[in-house]
């Protein structure tokens, strides 16, 4: 039976154009001592396609918030990034709020006219040894072509 409370959304792309994704986290959720990472892929065996990080994989990411409440935003440059928002500290616990995946025009210029895939994000606790992976969110990927280039 499937999970009510899972986040899925699928992207879909314009080639050529920047892409954002924003997930509400619910106000229950605490960000302390994890991190996050982005990876999309065309198929679970691993295919390799153009516009990859890794054979197979368009991965990205590593947003933390350490045990104390600081966030890291991440920023892999002509890649994308996971920016963490809106979230509510008390004392030095991080609860609530979004976080934006954002793929860069760079690279979605780069993948191919056919794409279709899945993407996830990961959430990884503790920041340093992680031993517990929740994934926060998933879907499939459409790449939709640009017949005009922007200019």
């Amino acid at each position: 039976m499937p999970i009510t409370d899972k986040t899925y959304g699928n992207m879909e792309i314009i080639q050529g154009s920047d892409f954002d994704i924003v997930i509400a986290m619910d106000d229950t959720h605490q960000w302390n001592d994890k991190k996050y990472r982005v990876t999309i892929v065309k198929d679970f065996s691993g295919t390799a396609f153009t516009g990859s990080t890794s054979t197979g994989k368009l991965e990205f990411g590593d947003a933390s918030v350490s045990s104390g409440g600081t966030i890291t935003n991440s920023t892999d440059s002509g890649v994308g990034n996971i920016t963490i928002g809106g979230t509510t500290l008390d004392g030095s616990t991080r609860t609530g709020g979004t976080i934006t995946i954002r793929i860069d025009q760079a690279k979605t210029a780069l993948l191919p006219d056919d794409f279709d895939g899945y993407w996830d994000i990961l959430e990884a606790s503790p920041v340093d040894d992680p031993t517990e992976y929740t994934r926060q969110g998933q879907g499939e990927v459409y790449i939709n072509t640009m017949a005009t280039a922007p200019y």
